[in-house]
């Protein structure tokens, strides 16, 4: 819709034929639903699955529609009084099952492609003439890729994650992705990034960790973009500290970083880890352990100066059952500050936290009932305490978590997903202005994803971007990337 008096609906209509699907579309006047013809396919299979308007003479429409090799993408052109097919540069097969357009030359859709029945993340461009494909990689040789963070700078993106074979780094520019090559440290498997942090288009941090081949214990990891080429940078490990995860990094410069993560001590304890980044080497800080915790982590950071940064997690208590745990870094010690616990939550959580100043964040997370349902949570910091406020949940899902979170003076994003019946987990994004008031918005799913998860949204004044992953058929692990 762009008015209370102009909006379009797309769909099917189903003929008399076996696997007979006809397009289906129809236009609100403000009164009353008219149905305008939409062009023929030669197909029995016509499927329109999403519409996007920038006003009452300008839509598009996506899909899919049976041609002579299967499945491929559609898409159509409304231009005022009828709507015409539009070319579409793609595989061989495809799907395309969401699209946003912000002015009659610019939108993006997504999907999925797949030529020999195993799915791989699509997405295409539109330009006001012909929609391009501009499909996330999955790196040569890489297979069951997942992306779990990205960072953006203006329409410069870097998306970082992992396959079974190596790490996956991927930059977007605005037009396409490319994957940027980064290598896994000497007598390494099993090499992850888990968060990244861009100030430039030349200047990226990531982390993660990795196995050590000689011991099998799992180390920190962190490397550093330069514009060309990642570099690995030697992290600090805990004397007798097992399994080193990090887990998220802020950076506010290209001389100051804050990565956070957990490790396990040698009773096998879990405890917070933190290392600052000075722009030539990595250092160790010690943060403080709740009182009653049996395991304690840190899952997110965010640094609005290179003196303030707030950590968030969450610790077990003896009694059982995880509660929210936040951090406040003054630019030398770290100090513990209370996090807001819904009243019946048994448990809670917080997975990201995004601050546009020291007395201005916004953490998301979720938290459980008694009943083991999970519902989402966010809360806002101004400076000396957190608050609870008010986010919607997903209708009919027994699970609903938000995993990242992303502000800037615009407003929030919050990204995770929803779980239904037989399990099926679907994406979930939520928007706030000032991080007070949510509302849950659409988001795409790939067709033919079983579960996809959206874990981490970076957001600036021009582009919105979501990574995180979805699962075919076969329960093979694939990349999804969603931006607005």
């Amino acid at each position: 819709c762009t008015s209370a008096t102009s909006c379009m609906a797309v769909g099917v209509s189903y003929g008399t034929g076996a696997f007979e699907i006809d397009s289906l579309s129809e236009r609100w006047n403000g009164t009353s639903w008219t149905i305008e013809s939409t062009p023929a396919t030669g197909s029995t299979w016509t499927q329109p699955d999403a519409v996007s308007c920038t006003s009452a003479t300008y839509c598009v429409s996506v899909g899919t529609v049976a041609g002579a090799s299967g499945f491929e993408p559609l898409a159509e052109r409304w231009k005022g009084t009828s709507w015409a097919r539009q070319s579409v540069s793609s595989p061989v097969a495809g799907y395309l099952a969401g699209i946003s357009c912000w002015s009659s030359s610019a939108c993006v859709a997504a999907g999925d492609s797949s030529v020999t029945r195993a799915p791989l993340t699509a997405a295409e461009l539109w330009n006001g003439t012909t929609m391009t494909e501009e499909k996330p990689k999955n790196g040569s040789g890489v297979s069951d890729t997942t992306l779990n963070s990205v960072s953006c700078v203006s329409s410069d993106c870097m998306a970082v994650g992992y396959g079974i074979n190596g790490l996956l780094a991927e930059r977007w520019n605005g037009s396409s992705w490319a994957v940027s090559a980064a290598p896994a440290p000497a007598n390494a498997s099993y090499p992850t990034f888990d968060g990244d942090s861009c100030t430039s288009a030349t200047t990226c941090v990531a982390v993660g960790e990795y196995k050590l081949l000689t011991t099998g214990s799992d180390v920190s990891l962190a490397e550093s973009w330069n514009g060309t080429a990642w570099s690995v940078k030697t992290t600090p490990n805990p004397s007798g500290g097992h399994n080193v995860e990090l887990q998220a990094v802020s950076c506010v410069s290209s001389s100051h970083c804050m990565a956070v993560g957990s490790y396990d001590n040698a009773s096998y304890t879990a405890l917070p880890v933190a290392d600052v980044w000075n722009g030539t080497a990595w250092r160790a800080t010690s943060l403080p352990i709740p009182s009653g915790s049996i395991g304690t982590g840190t899952v997110s950071v965010s640094c609005p100066t290179s003196v303030h940064c707030i950590a968030v997690g969450s610790y077990e208590k003896t009694a059982g059952g995880d509660l929210a745990l936040s951090y406040l870094w003054n630019g030398s010690t770290w100090t513990a500050k209370t996090a807001a616990n819904p009243g019946a939550a048994t448990e809670t959580k917080l997975n990201s936290v995004s601050c546009l100043s020291v007395s201005d964040c916004v953490a998301v997370g979720t938290w459980s009932n008694s009943s083991n349902y999970s519902f989402t949570l966010a809360e806002k910091w101004n400076g000396s305490t957190w608050t609870i406020k008010s986010t919607p949940n997903v209708s009919g899902s027994f699970e609903t978590e938000l995993e990242g979170v992303s502000c800037r003076s615009a407003g929030c994003t919050a990204v995770g997903y929803s779980e239904g019946s037989m399990y099926a987990e679907k994406t979930v994004v939520e928007t706030s202005p000032t991080g007070v008031s949510w509302t849950l918005v659409t988001s795409p799913n790939p067709a033919g994803a079983q579960q996809s998860q959206l874990l981490s949204v970076s957001f600036t004044s021009t582009i919105c971007m979501a990574t995180g992953d979805n699962t075919n058929a076969s329960q093979t692990y694939v990349p999804l990337a969603e931006h607005s």
